[in-house]
């Protein structure tokens, strides 16, 4: 992408909000550059990044004190802002799922490797964006025994799996599985199809996702990935 086009994203217009304490202000800020991160796949500019790093910092950090600067022993304002960046990601993977119903299977599967790749490198991103929330609150709070909070990356993943792949897997027109496995046996009609080395990335980008979300082990997804490793990778030396 081209610097210009960079320029003109809205993004590098929005200032950080002045106080750090609204997590509505502060979502109005951050929202842009984790749309275009998840959408774009590519790294802010370094400002922009500075800047948004600095602010999450800051906005866990002033709320970890009162107004009269006695220290709270819990941030309920980081769990805000953590449900704000969740319920994003959920919004997020509900655009892909929607997308990916109303494609035929070969374009379908496609997509889905085209989309996890994607998705994949803008969570990475994401999680070095929120370092600190990770850092502190969700360490935190991990410490504590609270079993259903996660690190930025490993929340990313969850969604996609729970509202993504068991979702289509459960309520598609044709299991996820179902196609991976037409897929990898090449029973598709002509106008939907995979052919040489599109299909073979495109299934090693599928299955690989399988293992990602710790899917390995679970059936039929575990039958796609032995029958993927038995047709197309070589054997070990």
């Amino acid at each position: 992408m081209s610097s210009m086009s960079l320029n003109l994203h809205p993004f590098l217009t929005i200032k950080p909000p002045e106080t750090s304490r609204v997590t509505e202000e502060l979502w109005a800020y951050l929202r842009p550059s984790v749309d275009y991160v998840m959408t774009v796949s590519t790294e802010l500019p370094r400002a922009t990044y500075i800047g948004i790093y600095t602010t999450v910092y800051n906005y866990c950090e002033a709320t970890m004190y009162t107004p009269d600067g006695k220290r709270i022993e819990r941030i309920p304002a980081c769990a805000d802002l953590y449900k704000k960046l969740s319920t994003h990601l959920i919004s997020h993977v509900e655009i892909i799922y929607q997308k990916f119903s109303h494609l035929e299977a070969g374009e379908a599967i496609s997509y889905y490797a085209n989309e996890w790749d994607r998705y994949l490198r803008g969570a990475q991103y994401l999680n070095r964006l929120f370092a600190y929330l990770n850092r502190d609150w969700v360490t935190r709070e991990q410490s504590e025994g609270n079993t259903t909070v996660y690190s930025v990356h490993k929340l990313a993943h969850l969604h996609w799996k729970k509202d993504l792949v068991l979702r289509i897997q459960n309520e598609g027109a044709e299991k996820l599985s179902s196609i991976v496995m037409r897929a990898i046996s090449d029973n598709f009609d002509s106008d939907g199809g995979l052919k040489g080395s599109d299909r073979i990335k495109v299934l090693r980008g599928v299955t690989d996702s399988f293992l990602a979300l710790d899917l390995a082990e679970d059936e039929p997804f575990k039958l796609c990935m032995t029958d993927y490793t038995r047709r197309f990778k070589p054997p070990s030396l």
